[in-house]
């Protein structure tokens, strides 16, 4: 084989690495920030189910129902303090309770908190607002 020919196969995989290095990065870093955005919405689903447990594992009167209240809030931030560069005032939070004809509160935690991507991808937002609502009867 020639000099010449072994350039040209050089020549070629280089331009195939140009062609398909983007590509693969683009893959990589779409991956990535799927995966980001799964942990992040798992990790505010559990804490709307973890403040509706904990609401629902204690119940209240009328006297202590704003520190039950303030207690439900704890279990949502303190799951929540799990996601990275997680800041409390972002977090937009919502507690409500029915009383049934046993007198048993149904407690329902409302969270949403915003998700930034890693990347400003064309066509789609760059952050959007994670929401989870979870339900939960007391029990005696």
């Amino acid at each position: 084989m020639s000099h010449l020919g072994k350039h040209v196969r050089g020549g070629v995989a280089a331009t195939e690495l140009a062609v398909a290095l983007p590509i693969l990065m683009l893959l990589a870093l779409s991956c990535a920030d799927f995966g980001r955005v799964m942990h992040h919405y798992q990790i505010v689903s559990n804490a709307a189910r973890t403040g509706a447990e904990a609401g629902a594992m204690h119940q209240f009167t009328t006297l202590s129902q704003s520190d039950w209240e303030a207690d439900v809030r704890a279990a949502v931030v303190e799951e929540l303090a799990g996601l990275p560069g997680f800041n409390e005032s972002k977090l937009k939070y919502e507690l409500k309770t029915t009383t049934d004809a046993n007198d048993l509160a149904t407690v329902d935690v409302k969270i949403s908190y915003p998700f930034k991507s890693a990347v400003s991808w064309p066509g789609l937002p760059h952050q959007i607002d994670l929401k989870a609502i979870s339900r939960v009867r007391q029990f005696r």
